[in-house]
């Protein structure tokens, strides 16, 4: 009979000692969950950015190989234009600071007096948007990208 209750007695103290381990678990799991919930968002935040600055680029090129575009400041505005439909909370001096433009011709060289007239019909013309993420990144701190900013470059040729 002994042997029966002191069974009984320790089922009971094992529960009692039992209480507590869910609260000490989940006390160790929520944090780097949370961590990898945020790092998650800001992942696709920035796989977002990369294909808006990639199409923006696109979009430059796109201006700069059309003839009726005769002046190489028509195209930031074209370049700016689409990132501002992307992201709609920045500023236009916010978008401007984060932005940067290049337009080169077929040799890599800035067009000669920001005309477009002077590229000849069939060269190519390059366009080259660089963003920066941390204009709209919700989570600043987190610096595990080569980089905080992404670049690319699209390439047209002039009709």
């Amino acid at each position: 009979m002994n042997s029966q209750i002191n069974t009984n007695l320790s089922r009971r103290t094992w529960k009692q000692n039992r209480r507590g381990g869910a609260a000490v678990e989940a006390a160790l799991v929520a944090p780097v969950m949370v961590f990898i919930i945020i790092s998650a968002i800001d992942i696709g935040q920035y796989i977002n950015m990369a294909h808006i600055v990639t199409n923006a680029s696109r979009e430059g090129a796109r201006a700069a190989s059309k003839v009726d575009t005769r002046k190489v400041a028509e195209i930031p505005v074209a370049v700016l234009s689409y990132i501002g439909n992307s992201f709609p909370h920045l500023t236009d001096a916010e978008l401007k600071e984060a932005t940067l433009i290049e337009v080169r011709d077929e040799d890599g060289s800035p067009i000669a007096n920001g005309v477009l007239d002077n590229v000849a019909s069939g060269e190519m013309v390059s366009v080259r948007v660089r963003f920066d993420f941390n204009e709209i990144r919700w989570i600043r701190g987190l610096d595990y990208w080569n980089g905080r900013f992404k670049e690319s470059t699209s390439v047209s040729r002039r009709y």
